[in-house]
């Protein structure tokens, strides 16, 4: 089996990463800024942070549609040249609102970036290679994350971490030009509408699911440390088996097909999420983690495909679009729920609700995932 990325493909792989890049070693400052340097209060912290997913929910919702009515290589161009513009304001001495403003900008950018890459590289895909192309996408994704955290570690300053966001969403730009051209897709824009309705049953399965990333992403690590275990390394072998996962879990389900594996792979996030409420060792812990994130590299590539399918080409962007925006709004809103009774009842309870979204993602699966399944001939798309 190929994987999905070849020299030409591979531009598009890059500008994820390097733009994503950008987003790790932001981050992995900015929460000490505001405390230390700003002074600023919960609700500012809060505020400045969580306004960068509901900016790139925006931002898949428009890069979906301009990459379907202005091209693809065009909104991948803006989103990095944003995101470039964006980093660069860190070099000042900023307000508290103007980071505000800042993050939206990234979150808005990278948003549209995300969505225009993912619906290039569906363009330029094979069918029975779109979820591998998913997959190398996504660790694309998830490695620039992870190397900007940890660069934006080391420069311990808002600054040098803007700097380098910045220098790394420019030199992807160049790359572009020896990326596959997308195929020129006219059609009457009438035509083209903002929410495909091909997207809701695979996109509200992948949103349900998706609680479960945000049970472990927010609150492993209290969980973990309330419980005499290491919150921080359960939560690094989160992401590094998310990471690796693509290329391990993608494989190995191609023999079940798209239909046949998302339900075992909830069933495998619900293992992992009863083995964490229960946990009180950093290993059983890892074991936890490991499961539901083996199964989370799984399900964006095999319903991220589906959606690809059956979508039409000139509604292939708004479709992405639409697919990650429902992820976004899932963990968002579960994020602010799990805060509240994080507080209130204990971190416990936060993975036994996740767990209950996970079932209740397998029975509507199951109810409705028949009626927007692929032909017989295509069903061979791997997970």
């Amino acid at each position: 089996m190929k994987i999905g990325v070849t020299k030409r493909t591979a531009p598009l792989v890059f500008a994820s990463f390097s733009c994503f890049l950008g987003t790790g070693a932001v981050l992995s400052i900015l929460p000490l800024h505001l405390l230390h340097v700003l002074h600023a209060s919960g609700f500012v912290l809060g505020s400045v942070l969580g306004v960068y997913p509901f900016a790139a929910l925006l931002g898949r919702l428009l890069g979906g549609w301009t990459a379907d009515n202005f091209g693809r290589r065009k909104t991948v161009t803006v989103g990095l040249s944003g995101a470039c513009i964006s980093a660069f304001v860190l070099l000042l001495p900023l307000t508290t609102l103007e980071l505000f403003v800042v993050r939206f900008s990234q979150g808005l950018c990278q948003g549209a970036l995300s969505v225009a890459v993912v619906t290039w590289m569906m363009d330029i895909s094979k069918e029975d290679e779109r979820a591998y192309s998913l997959a190398v996408i996504g660790a694309g994704v998830w490695g620039g994350t992870t190397i900007g955290v940890l660069l934006g570690g080391l420069m311990n300053s808002i600054h040098l971490s803007g700097l380098i966001a910045a220098l790394s969403a420019l030199i992807g730009i160049p790359g572009l030009r020896f990326a596959e051209a997308p195929p020129s897709i006219i059609v009457e824009k009438s035509n083209r509408r903002l929410l495909p309705k091909t997207v809701w049953v695979p996109g509200i399965t992948f949103a349900l699911g998706a609680v479960a990333y945000s049970a472990i992403a927010g609150f492993v690590v209290l969980h973990m440390n309330s419980r005499g275990a290491s919150g921080v390394t359960v939560l690094t072998i989160f992401s590094l088996t998310v990471l690796f996962g693509r290329f391990i879990v993608v494989p190995m389900a191609t023999r079940f097909g798209l239909q046949r594996s998302v339900r075992p792979a909830f069933l495998l996030a619900v293992i992992g999420l009863i083995v964490i409420t229960a946990a009180h060792s950093t290993f059983l812990g890892i074991v936890g983690v490991a499961l539901v994130a083996l199964a989370h590299s799984g399900l964006w590539p095999a319903l991220g495909s589906l959606v690809a399918t059956r979508a039409s080409d000139e509604e292939r962007g708004s479709a992405m679009g639409l697919m990650t925006g429902l992820y976004d709004v899932a963990v968002g809103l579960s994020s602010l729920f799990f805060g509240i009774m994080a507080t209130r009842v204990g971190t416990q309870m936060v993975f036994i609700v996740a767990t209950g979204f996970v079932l209740m993602a397998i029975i509507f699966d199951t109810l409705f995932s028949k009626r927007f399944s692929l032909p017989a001939t295509q069903r061979f798309i791997p997970l």
